[in-house]
């Protein structure tokens, strides 16, 4: 039955996130501006409702990505303010910084080989030559030098995102690895397809694209939160457990 409940839990869920995200193609597409406004900074929202309703524990490093997405899409609409767009792009990469700051912990004390070492610079190098293509064709095109700087960031913030959640892959290869880094390279792509859309070659399958992969992001955050909560939720009886039979072992001995 439980089993039931959470497997409908998650499907409801999913569907919602779609849904929003096929509402935000449709504004987008047919420039309904004020649909836009009241609908695209709804992913986070929906993202917290349906979280603390299954989980009351969450990291204070994905509690800043959450309220950093928040604000950056909700700035994100104000097409007509050059000023709270380059915030807005602020918001972002703070968003992402946060979850480079989580996945950074993860990455201590893991060791390499040589080969692998040299795999995942080889990754990063040309994860950054590919970026740094964009860039240059992105400086041409933008008015704001501010604009520039922030895509930079971004751009850098979520390379190294990739890179470390790589790394910790390979190190441990589990479930909770394996969503982290689908979740970077969902946002990395969406990113990307922002950029790419809106600045230099307009195509309806970008934003189809670029809003269903930020939305399955957040789809793999959502369970790889769950599997951390509910690991955390088998250590506690464990450790219960444990507590109850320390106990009546010294019950037992006196």
């Amino acid at each position: 039955m439980n089993n039931w409940i959470k497997c409908n839990f998650n499907r409801v869920f999913l569907a919602i996130l779609y849904l929003l995200a096929i509402v935000n193609i449709y504004a987008e597409v047919t420039e309904k501006d004020i649909l836009l406004q009241y609908v695209k900074p709804l992913f986070i929202p929906v993202f917290v409702v349906f979280y603390l309703t299954k989980y009351r524990y969450i990291n204070w490093y994905f509690v800043s990505f959450l309220c950093f997405m928040f604000l950056s899409d909700l700035t994100s609409v104000c097409y007509g303010n050059a000023k709270i767009l380059q915030f807005s792009a602020l918001f972002y990469f703070a968003s992402y910084l946060s979850l480079l700051g989580f996945i950074t912990t993860k990455f201590k004390g893991f060791r390499f080989g040589k080969f692998l070492a040299w795999y995942l610079i080889f990754v990063f190098i040309l994860n950054t030559y590919l970026l740094y293509q964009l860039y240059t064709i992105l400086d041409s095109i933008m008015l704001e030098p501010l604009e520039v700087l922030f895509f930079g960031l971004r751009s850098a913030a979520l390379a190294l995102l990739v890179l470390i959640s790589f790394a910790v892959y390979l190190s441990s290869e589990s479930k909770s690895s394996i969503l982290y880094l689908l979740m970077a390279l969902c946002f990395v792509f969406s990113d990307l397809l922002y950029y790419i859309h809106y600045y230099y070659i307009y195509d309806i399958s970008f934003v189809l694209f670029d809003k269903f992969l930020f939305a399955t992001g957040l789809i793999c955050l959502f369970y790889y939160l769950s599997i951390r909560n509910e690991a955390q939720k088998r250590a506690i009886k464990i450790r219960s457990y444990n507590f109850v039979f320390e106990k009546q072992q010294q019950v037992v001995k006196h």
